[in-house]
């Protein structure tokens, strides 16, 4: 195999994704199979630089309302950028799921606007949980 393909392969094994924080109306759609935890998905700041210090969580919202938060997910400051870990709760219902990512530095606290992310049918179902352990605890009290 020659590496130069092998480094092309690597190079798209993910969704790239530009990011704003300023302008909701320059969202990409991003595609998933149903259940797909593979493809992470990179974020490119493109109206805001994210400081040093930076930490960063991850809420998805699926169709059917149930939610999922999650804190995989890599920041790197030099290149701008946040790349989520997929989870499979994540895209586990048909249909159009939103994803949220939430900065936090010194108390305060930046939410980057919805993105969207259309999920496909998979010949292999996905039971769709709430990913919210508080949540379920909650549930299960009552």
């Amino acid at each position: 195999m020659d590496s130069r393909i092998g480094k092309k392969v690597r190079e798209v094994d993910k969704h790239i994704v530009e990011a704003y924080v300023f302008r909701s109306d320059l969202k990409q759609t991003i595609y998933y199979t149903q259940g797909t935890d593979a493809l992470p998905t990179l974020f490119l700041f493109k109206d805001y630089n994210i400081p040093v210090g930076t930490s960063v969580g991850i809420y998805v919202e699926k169709p059917s309302k149930k939610g999922v938060q999650s804190t995989s997910a890599t920041l790197n400051v030099n290149e701008n950028s946040i790349l989520v870990d997929m989870d499979k709760q994540m895209v586990a219902e048909i249909g159009t799921a939103y994803m949220q990512l939430r900065l936090t530095k010194g108390g305060k606290e930046l939410f980057t606007f919805v993105q969207p992310i259309c999920v496909e049918r998979s010949a292999t179902p996905v039971v769709s949980e709430n990913g919210m352990p508080f949540l379920d605890e909650a549930i299960a009290k009552i």
